[in-house]
């Protein structure tokens, strides 16, 4: 049985073609804004000092042009994206964690994706709530220790197109079945 896209499209409402006309276009610039970026060549290091690194599994080779770029360390936290309020805070010990530093933003709006928040940390390297649920069963991405220069991430939850409108239109086949069914039992 084949079914050609005016019968889909007549089947979905108009609030659900517009969702999906808005999530092919997010998506569409996503892939644009991917394909517009150039790796910026950043080798992640994990040291406190020159002496820790050397003889280190980080000690590598560098070659002409390479440079070396230890940047201050801020003293800020960033929260972005699906928040009641995206803002920088000076880094606080008492607020040790994602959690601590999303509530202090307001917490999450009805847009986030709870599942797909992501600290970027000071040094370049991310912690997702994927790897957390996959890799620590007692811990979420809420336990994260925060340090300076971290940014916290919520991304914003991409809306696919409702299928209650499938389950209204069987419900009402089956109300009007049973209807004519009870008509034709009555008359006969």
């Amino acid at each position: 049985m084949s079914v050609s896209s005016r019968e889909i499209s007549s089947a979905l409402s108009a609030e659900d073609i517009t969702a999906q006309k808005s999530l092919q276009a997010n998506l569409q610039q996503i892939i644009k804004n991917i394909s517009n970026t150039e790796p910026d060549g950043r080798i992640v290091i994990k040291a406190n000092s020159l002496e820790e690194l050397k003889n280190s599994n980080f000690d590598f080779d560098l070659e002409d042009g390479d440079e070396i770029i230890i940047p201050l360390r801020p003293s800020t936290v960033n929260v972005v994206g699906e928040v009641y309020n995206q803002t920088s805070f000076i880094f606080d010990k008492e607020n040790k964690t994602v959690k601590n530093y999303l509530d202090s933003s307001g917490g999450i709006t009805e847009l986030a994706s709870e599942d797909d928040i992501f600290v970027v940390k000071g040094d370049g390297s991310v912690v997702s709530n994927r790897f957390i649920k996959q890799n620590y069963w007692w811990k979420t991405i809420y336990d994260v220790k925060i340090e300076p220069g971290d940014t916290v991430v919520v991304p914003r939850r991409l809306k696919f197109p409702s299928y209650m409108k499938d389950v209204k239109d069987i419900t009402q086949i089956l109300f009007q079945i049973a209807t004519t069914a009870a008509t034709t039992k009555v008359l006969f």
